[in-house]
């Protein structure tokens, strides 16, 4: 077997196997990288996965540079422990606050075949918005039970395929679409009793415009109207997404009692919904952001409104969409500098061999970018990186902080890619990167992104 050799700090020169590149059915081997008499190690972007250890760059427990060895930038990584430990992470603080609480990952974050699998072996639901990513959720072994169908647009034939799986429910932000479900129920001939479907409310911040209007007591009477048409359709869910990206703890929590308001109104006007799922959607930031700490806090203001205003307290049944939460800091790309260049005020520029068709500026996600050669050399050089589309629009990031030492041909690593870079991006005419898989020092390829 190859090996690489290194020098560590205790001088000990530490004979270090090269891991293969392994594919998609075939079995793992697994290879030990151990640093002996390690001194100074860091994370970078408060990342667990990626550290520098005596100046060298590792991505979990394989260096970089055996990495670059084996793969051909650009590359789309995910470090399935991280997804793992997001996962859990989130389990825990939900089972540690709240009961009967149901967790729906957000599919359309990241809706690659190794993500799903984590995910539904960690034991979350799922949320779906589309057909694709409803056969994508089925072929990763998530049983029809535990789906959640959402989203804006939906054809008939992708709610007619839901309804016939007997999906745990669909929701919907428009009034006259209830009508539509009722009869795709009634025809579909629900066997199992009527289709559970949940209603999408506007949120109540002034920016709100999407979904039921529970302050507007003209949409609420044409909503009451509507149900009590419908034979064919149980209320089992109140929803409400609060934002992208909430950095205020106590807005779930407002979010919460808007809910129960709308319950309220509902109840009293002859709608059965008491018993109703409260879901509370997203918008949770990367870990970094969203810490434990903020988490706790934020299921704590939950579980306080509950106390107070549900007969059942912390019993009542709660339901969180994470998407970003769960996977964009399991993702990074390794990318190459293909030149430098400035500007015409003298700034200094560099074009990388990816660009806005590959990470999308809509994620709006925390990216980092971090030079893979001189990782542990300060970072304090103003550095912009130009994305390989053909515009001028294509800028990925303005004065990122980077080494002063960087060349062209050298790499560049970019943090919290997980979330919406595989998924949401525009492929342009490029190839798009392939994937990578890395657990613990095991590295193989991912699966083929889709065309």
């Amino acid at each position: 077997m190859a090996r690489d050799h290194q020098r560590y700090g205790d001088g000990a020169r530490v004979a270090i196997p090269r891991p293969v590149l392994h594919h998609p059915g075939r079995r793992v081997r697994i290879h030990r990288f151990i640093a002996r008499g390690v001194m100074g190690t860091m994370r970078l972007g408060n990342n667990s996965m990626i550290k520098v250890i005596e100046g060298k760059m590792y991505l979990d427990g394989i260096p970089a540079s055996v990495v670059l060895e084996r793969i051909s930038p650009p590359a789309c990584i995910l470090f399935t422990r991280k997804l793992r430990q997001n996962c859990e992470s989130f389990k825990n603080v939900v089972a540690g606050t709240l009961h009967d609480a149901e967790i729906h990952y957000s599919a359309k974050t990241n809706y690659s075949k190794e993500v799903l699998e984590i995910v539904h072996q960690s034991g979350l639901m799922v949320q779906v918005v589309s057909p694709r990513e409803l056969r994508k959720v089925l072929e990763a072994g998530f049983p029809p039970g535990s789906i959640m169908v959402d989203g804006l647009y939906r054809q008939q034939g992708f709610l007619e395929r839901a309804a016939s799986l007997h999906v745990a429910s669909i929701v919907t932000p428009w009034v006259d679409e209830l009508q539509r479900l009722d009869r795709i129920a009634r025809e579909t001939g629900n066997q199992v009793g009527k289709m559970q479907v949940g209603l999408r409310f506007m949120t109540p911040s002034p920016q709100g415009r999407i979904g039921i209007n529970a302050t507007d007591r003209a949409a609420m009477d044409r909503l009451v109207e509507t149900l009590t048409r419908c034979d064919h359709l149980q209320v089992s869910m109140v929803a409400c997404h609060p934002g992208s990206q909430v950095h205020d703890p106590d807005t779930h929590g407002r979010t919460c009692s808007y809910l129960l308001d709308a319950m309220d109104c509902l109840e009293a006007r002859g709608i059965q919904c008491r018993g109703a799922t409260i879901n509370l959607g997203g918008g949770f930031p990367e870990p970094e952001i969203a810490t434990r700490e903020w988490l706790t806090r934020v299921m704590g203001e939950i579980s306080r409104v509950l106390m107070e205003r549900h007969e059942k307290g912390t019993r009542a049944p709660t339901c969180f969409e994470p998407g970003r939460y769960i996977v964009s800091d399991a993702g990074a790309i390794m990318s190459r500098i293909q030149r430098l260049f400035h500007d015409r005020q003298g700034n200094r520029w560099a074009l990388l061999d990816v660009g806005m068709d590959v990470i999308s500026r809509f994620s709006n996600s925390h990216h980092r970018y971090f030079s893979v050669e001189h990782a542990g050399e300060p970072h304090g050089t103003p550095l912009s990186f130009q994305g390989r589309v053909p515009t001028a629009q294509d800028v990925l990031r303005k004065g990122a902080h980077f080494s002063k030492a960087a060349i062209a041909g050298e790499h560049v690593l970019i943090l919290n890619c997980g979330a919406y870079s595989w998924t949401f991006s525009r492929r342009f005419s490029f190839e798009f990167p392939q994937r990578i898989i890395i657990d613990g020092d095991a590295m193989r390829a991912g699966e083929t992104p889709d065309k």
